[in-house]
């Protein structure tokens, strides 16, 4: 397969790349904001038990 052949295949993969790298950081950032919520919740049960 030539490198012309070959252009619109890794045009798409770098696409996808940049796709996958954004999606992990939204999930990563997602992820961190419902242990912090976790961790909140925690807190207000402790503040209910006084």
């Amino acid at each position: 397969m030539s490198e012309r052949d070959k252009k619109p295949y890794v045009e798409k993969a770098e696409i996808d790349k940049k796709r996958y790298e954004s999606e992990k950081v939204a999930a990563a950032s997602g992820a961190k904001a419902a242990r912090d919520d976790d961790e909140e919740e925690e807190d207000d049960d402790d503040d209910d038990e006084e």
